[in-house]
């Protein structure tokens, strides 16, 4: 529900006028809120053509046939009985994918709404093309009764006003759908404005909200609001679809990147205006959240494949920040030159504001006595334990810095290692202090390190492919080694602690040590998706990890069957004599092959942005 054009004011052009009373069908969208339609011309009508409605309502919208081009503008009567200048309306642009269930009865030939509470009387003028069957849809939205008992629909965290807070008909949802859809998961936001007037209360704030949805369903066609979320200038922030705050929802605010994407819309025209402080907080406050809870890296680029409109087709690759908006996406002005500027900030700020809240901490973390123990370290140096591991206090934690690469355990569960880009190793646990040999301040080119059976010391990679031996390590060779290329991912070491493999990000695997040269099970070159090289206990059968979640083996390992995701989250692999584990960069530990779920003392508050994960022998 955008303004596709800047609002410039239009001319009127042969004022050929007709008066309409309001009778029309009503419906029930949401409590207290009604629909009237009142038909408006049931001939074909050509540029000048207007029509005056005697209605007090709060939201208008215009539906016609015919000519897909056609154009109106909407003039308001105040109590004096003085007419506003025409406000020009965009045809509606927040449309559903192609294909979808909100497709199967949506509408083009509609305007975007429009709100007009307090005006007595509606003019609507067709200022270009011409139109057939044209329809006012007038939605009043009165503040809904709860009952006594609904203290708790004004839900915070952050200060969300849900679905009942607002008082939505969760009856109308199933008007032309049966339901929610759900994606595979949320990895970037599109900012929006619904283009309509910044003149409003806070208290007005719910009643556009139900006005939109009853347009969206009612008189578009959709499944539901077609935005996830909306935010006003007060700050408010309000759920918008219908299938939970946490969950990847599928919505119909941008056609061609619904697919795991999150539609945020602020409710106003921030075309010449800019958004208020409160908005732009509530903003970053509800990114932050969502942010972390779908495990997104405001900073990182989204590589994006679209399901089709027509700027973009179907198909189309593109590499897009985490925080858009809607005209990135779109021929549209939406989200407004003011706010639209703002969005480069916004994302820097979301980040600082993920990274700068306070570690996670499991007080009342019980181990699972015969589970396999799990440790996970994040970006920031935090160490989320799974399974049969104990809760270790970290050696280090830097927020806002993600800096951490590595994290390696010592048998028993006694503790292990963190490993940082300079080549730091930060003890935790019962683990004595690494006797380090190099040390690389101000220069992030460390990536992994593994350690030798006795725990005395081990390897730490660099991203060329070097291989430094700290504690009782003797130095070894290499036979893969790219100076200035930052390629060199994941190290692994044979039982013997001598002899080993090094990933590379193309899947390439390089003996060094006297191990033997060895098959590639993926090799994807050009593309830096290798994200893990594990062996399984007992055995000499070794895996590449991807970030889709591919497990591949590597020589004549037996081939195992990983929980692929189809798209790049997966992090750490960990294998056991059946099945194994893969750490998203989300925090969740995901059994595959035979291996049973284990609880996971890990938090949402701050995401984990998980690098990788280790399992104690």
């Amino acid at each position: 529900m955008r303004r596709l054009l800047s609002c410039t004011a239009l001319a009127v052009v042969g004022a050929l006028a007709a008066v309409v009373v309001p009778v029309a069908s009503s419906g029930t969208p949401s409590p207290g809120t009604t629909l009237r339609r009142l038909a408006l011309s049931g001939q074909m009508v050509a540029q000048g053509w207007r029509a005056d409605a005697s209605v007090s309502t709060d939201l208008v919208g215009v539906k016609w046939s015919g000519d897909p081009n056609a154009q109106f503008a909407v003039s308001t009567r105040d109590a004096r009985g003085h007419w506003s200048s025409p406000t020009p309306l965009g045809s509606v642009d927040a449309l559903p994918d192609r294909g979808s269930a909100d497709a199967v009865h949506a509408t083009r030939l509609a305007t975007e709404p429009m709100w007009v509470r307090g005006a007595t009387a509606i003019r609507v003028t067709l200022t270009s093309g011409n139109a057939g069957n044209v329809e006012m849809h007038a939605i009043n939205a009165p503040a809904p009764q709860f009952p006594a008992s609904s203290a708790g629909a004004w839900v915070e965290w952050p200060n969300v006003i849900m679905r009942s807070g607002w008082g939505a008909d969760e009856s109308l949802r199933f008007k032309n759908c049966s339901g929610p859809t759900y994606t595979s998961g949320v990895r970037f936001a599109v900012i929006h404005h619904t283009a309509t007037s910044n003149d409003y209360s806070p208290s007005d704030s719910p009643a556009i909200v139900r006005s939109i949805y009853a347009y969206s369903v009612e008189s578009l066609g959709y499944c539901d609001m077609m935005y996830n979320f909306l935010v006003d200038k007060y700050g408010q922030i309000f759920e918008g679809r219908y299938g939970g705050a946490d969950k990847p929802v599928l919505g119909a605010h941008a056609i061609g990147f619904n697919t795991d994407s999150v539609g945020v819309s602020v409710i106003g025209d921030h075309t010449a205006v800019s958004p208020s402080p409160a908005t732009i907080d509530a903003i970053e406050r509800f990114l932050a959240w969502k942010f972390a809870v779908s495990g997104i890296d405001p900073r990182a680029p989204v590589d994006y494949v679209t399901s089709g409109n027509d700027k973009f087709p179907a198909g189309t690759h593109l590499t897009i920040p985490t925080i858009i908006g809607h005209r990135d996406t779109w021929f549209t002005d939406c989200p407004g030159n003011m706010l639209y500027a703002l969005l480069p900030d916004i994302r820097e700020n979301v980040a600082r504001r993920i990274e700068q809240q306070p570690m996670d901490t499991f007080p009342s973390w019980q181990p699972q006595s015969s589970a396999p123990k799990l440790v996970a370290v994040s970006a920031y140096g935090d160490l989320y334990p799974a399974g049969g591991a104990a809760a270790f206090k970290p050696p280090g934690w830097w927020p806002g810095w993600q800096i951490v690469r590595s994290v390696k355990t010592l048998p028993g569960n006694q503790g292990g290692y963190v490993l940082d880009g300079f080549g730091g190793i930060h003890a935790f646990g019962l683990a004595p202090a690494a006797a380090v040999r190099e040390y690389w301040p101000g220069w992030d080119i460390a990536r992994d390190m593994a350690l030798l059976p006795s725990g005395n010391g081990g390897y730490v990679l660099d991203a060329w492919g070097g291989l430094h031996p700290f504690g009782n390590a003797p130095p070894v060779a290499v036979t893969g080694y790219w100076r200035g290329w930052d390629i060199a991912r994941r190290l692994v070491l044979l039982p013997s602690g001598n002899a080993g493999y090094v990933l590379d990000g193309f899947g390439g695997v390089h003996p060094f040590g006297g191990a033997p040269q060895i098959t590639t099970g993926g090799y994807w070159p050009g593309w830096d998706i290798a994200r893990e090289i594990a062996l399984r206990p007992g055995t000499s059968n070794l895996y590449v990890l991807d970030g889709l979640g591919g497990v591949w083996p590597l020589g004549n390992a037996p081939a195992l069957a990983g929980p692929y995701f189809g798209r790049d989250v997966a992090r750490g692999l960990v294998l056991l004599s059946t099945g194994g584990y893969v750490a998203t960069a989300s925090g969740s530990f995901v059994p595959f092959g035979g291996a049973s779920p284990v609880a996971q003392g890990i938090g949402v508050v701050s995401p984990p942005f998980i690098r990788q994960l280790a399992l104690a022998p």
